[in-house]
């Protein structure tokens, strides 16, 4: 079974929206190089949208330091068999996506079946039953307008139509 991770961040909120203090980056290995000269001393440089530019040392220091974090995270997640929801799978679609067609799917059939149930407990019911019910809950008749059609009172309808319901729930 695969446990779930929280997607990354988007890039486009706020620390403070998302409520927390803490982002998935993107960086790569190739996005570090480090550099030295004669003397000894070394430059650092980070790729910033396809170019290198040299940053200072603690910045390096940071981002180099949270790419080694993604990938200890990585390497975590896959020894945990945890998979994320906005993982794309073959053909461009999402996990997410799948899960919620599974449940509408499932919802759907679940929604079939008690149908068939309560459609099958009316095809027991006598031919009275039948047409009072059909009358009430499909035809959406008014009690009172289905009294008049078969010359009882509105009560004795109501009597019937809870009588009918009461059997109904019982199978």
């Amino acid at each position: 079974m695969f446990g779930i991770r929280d997607p990354p961040l988007s890039e486009d909120k706020s620390i403070t929206e998302r409520g927390g203090n803490t982002m998935k980056n993107d960086y790569k290995r190739n996005d570090f190089y480090v550099r030295k000269d004669s003397g000894g001393n070394k430059s650092y440089f980070m790729k910033i949208q396809g170019k290198y530019f040299e940053v200072p040392h603690d910045v390096f220091n940071v981002c180099f330091a949270s790419y080694r974090k993604q990938l200890r995270d990585i390497k975590k997640d896959h020894d945990n068999r945890l998979i994320s929801l906005d993982q794309e799978l073959e053909g461009g679609s999402k996990i997410i996506d799948m899960i919620a067609d599974v449940e509408d799917k499932f919802k759907f059939v679940h929604l079939n079946d008690e149908v068939k149930h309560v459609l099958d407990i009316i095809e027991n019911l006598s031919e009275e039953e039948k047409t009072l019910i059909t009358n009430l809950l499909l035809k959406e008749k008014t009690e009172k307008e289905l009294a008049k059609q078969l010359h009882v009172s509105q009560v004795a309808v109501h009597k019937r139509k809870n009588n009918i319901l009461k059997k109904i729930r019982k199978t």
